[in-house]
């Protein structure tokens, strides 16, 4: 039997078509706008969906709505939207769409719902962070309808490679810079290095950091730096670092975790959804069967 995570992939060379989940909330309506700008450089086909858990609802008034903000957008944006409405889980029925549509990305705005609803149901942007096959980006309360500057985790894996190259392409559409940033509780040793611009130090954690930048994206589109931050707790640490950067998107890799991995270790990408204002980019790459 086929699951979630048999058919993940990273963004491709483009974006071509984005999920959009609007529940006609103001948060819903900032994911909706942030998609259609996103989708607009690289002529990405936009999909507004609207989903609710209720068994025999009608959704003559949901297709109603779905039509009139797609007229909107047309007017204001000159953007062309498909629409579509569906009954279940909306994690699932958003996972299923993308899949029948063949989506390079889902986007969603972060959730409204309490601590305790979000430990007890988990939220929809926490549950296709742990099961979307296609990328994912949370429009976080705080994030504007441009991307400046984007914070990308790296913990030397392919998933966080991934991210890395779906940050690049995301960004070269907006013109942002990139930051990469490592998180450990090594600080590394200091490196003294002689060269035509005298002597210089660096750690070593910054110099491999840079290798592996080079190595991963050698020729990136967007402007790039490599940072090594000192600290125990990933997550916080970078969401922190965004907020104090005013960086508009987090990028990260994630892989398959199961329940008590997740209680034993934080996900560095729940932990930034908890904790940060702007958006978060989130790309899923299948760990690797040992035989």
């Amino acid at each position: 039997m086929q699951t979630d995570s048999d058919e993940i992939k990273a963004v491709g060379v483009g974006v071509k078509h984005i999920v959009v989940a609007t529940d006609f909330s103001e948060e819903g309506q900032r994911a909706v706008e942030f998609a259609v700008v996103l989708a607009k450089p690289a002529g990405a086909t936009v999909t507004m969906v609207h989903v609710a858990a209720e068994a025999g609802r009608d959704f003559t008034d949901a297709h109603d709505r779905l039509e009139a903000q797609s007229l909107r957008l047309k007017r204001l944006h000159g953007a062309s939207t498909q629409i579509a409405t569906a009954i279940g889980l909306p994690a699932s029925r958003l996972i299923g769409l993308c899949r029948d549509r063949q989506a390079d990305l889902v986007v969603i705005a972060a959730s409204s719902k309490t601590t305790l609803q979000k430990w007890l149901l988990g939220s929809t942007a926490t549950q296709l962070l742990r099961r979307s096959p296609v990328p994912v980006l949370v429009v976080g309360p705080g994030m504007r309808p441009e991307i400046n500057s984007i914070v990308v985790g790296c913990a030397y894996t392919s998933q966080c490679a991934a991210a890395y190259r779906a940050a690049d392409q995301i960004g070269a559409a907006f013109g942002a810079s990139i930051e990469v940033v490592h998180v450990s509780s090594d600080p590394g040793e200091v490196e003294i290095m002689a060269g035509t611009e005298g002597v210089r130090s660096q750690r070593t954690e910054e110099i491999k950091l840079a290798s592996w930048c080079a190595r991963e994206l050698p020729d990136p589109r967007c402007k790039l730096v490599a940072r090594h931050l000192v600290s125990e707790g990933p997550g916080r640490t970078l969401a922190d670092h965004a907020t104090s950067m005013g960086a508009d998107l987090i990028a990260l890799g994630s892989h398959d975790r199961g329940f008590l991995s997740r209680v034993r270790n934080p996900v560095t990408g729940e932990v930034v959804l908890e904790n940060v204002y702007c958006g978060l980019l989130s790309v899923r790459v299948p760990t690797p069967t040992l035989v």
